[in-house]
């Protein structure tokens, strides 16, 4: 038997979703996730496996455009309450669409952990974006529709832009006061997202994802900065500053804007605190990596937004 060269398949893709068409900076891959169960028996041990769950998995990293157009669609979550339903009423597909000429349709697709963002002139500014697809909504399970769809479409794409990528230096500001304003960084500000959720299961099979819980931090390492203002800025004589207080009570507490200029993304952090920082004795910086961490607010009854992603 003979493989041909021309009948082996390979070649990069595009991944379409929510309106919006994404190139990656990597190869990526959209993995099964089936969860079987052990069928035992006391006299002959496993006997058989049961099907009890299945979805999709797709990881894959940006290539570094950053539009008006990603903002909502990769980072959903700032201003959810827990108990949302993170795929929604109507479905959402995923559409790989290769090179060569061909789509694969994930039916009900939603971004389950939402990117990091750095921004700063050494990286690209969007990390690893985590997805999954549990089937199209209200179908049999094993419809021809219910969990991938394969045709033939030519590729012609030409959305790809090298100038949004924007790797660039960007300040931050928090407060008003100096030296706060306008600050320099070494490299970059870290924007780090935790996203929690549980599954919605009808049947014992995975209907939907549940947001439980959103979380952000920003680190970096400022420049400029002297023990004093450090110090300061920790707010350790400040009279809320107790066991048990709330850290939005601190007078310390403020937004943190990150910002590269007119046409680049701006990036605020809301209501944060520093939360860790160093002071190092020696060749280096004397101020270390120093973290800044979010609050949560609510007005008149309504949850705040916990970031702001939008163009300067």
């Amino acid at each position: 038997m003979t493989t041909p060269r021309a009948s082996i398949v390979r070649g990069p893709a595009i991944i379409k979703y929510g309106g919006q068409v994404f190139y990656t900076k990597q190869d990526f891959s959209i993995t099964p996730q089936l969860t079987l169960g052990a069928v035992q028996t006391s006299m002959f041990g496993t006997v058989t496996r049961s099907i009890e769950d299945f979805m999709w998995q797709l990881s894959w990293v940006p290539d570094g455009q950053l539009i008006a157009g990603h903002i909502p669609v990769l980072w959903p979550y700032a201003a959810s309450y827990p108990g949302t339903s993170m795929f929604g009423a109507a479905d959402s597909d995923v559409v790989i669409h290769t090179k060569a000429g061909r789509t694969i349709t994930f039916a009900a697709g939603t971004v389950s952990s939402m990117p990091n963002l750095f921004f700063g002139p050494t990286e690209t500014a969007i990390g690893a974006v985590t997805m999954m697809c549990v089937g199209k909504n209200d179908t049999a399970y094993n419809a021809a529709t219910k969990w991938a769809v394969d045709a033939a479409l030519a590729f012609a794409d030409t959305s790809f832009n090298p100038a949004n990528i924007k790797k660039m230096r960007y300040t931050g500001t928090w407060g008003a006061a100096a030296p706060w304003v306008g600050f320099a960084v070494e490299t970059g500000f870290a924007v780090t997202f935790q996203t929690s959720a549980s599954p919605d299961k009808v049947g014992g099979v995975t209907n939907d994802m549940i947001l439980d819980d959103i979380d952000c931090t920003v680190a970096a390492l400022p420049v400029a900065i002297t023990e004093a203002q450090i110090l300061a800025a920790l707010a350790l004589t400040d009279a809320n500053f107790v066991p048990g207080a709330a850290i939005d009570t601190l007078t310390n507490n403020n937004d943190l804007v990150i910002a590269g200029g007119t046409g680049a993304p701006s990036f605020t952090l809301k209501q944060c605190s520093i939360a860790n920082t160093g002071l190092n004795f020696g060749r280096g910086k004397r101020i270390g990596e120093t973290t800044w961490q979010s609050t949560r607010s609510v007005t008149t009854g309504a949850l705040d937004a916990l970031f702001t992603l939008a163009w300067s």
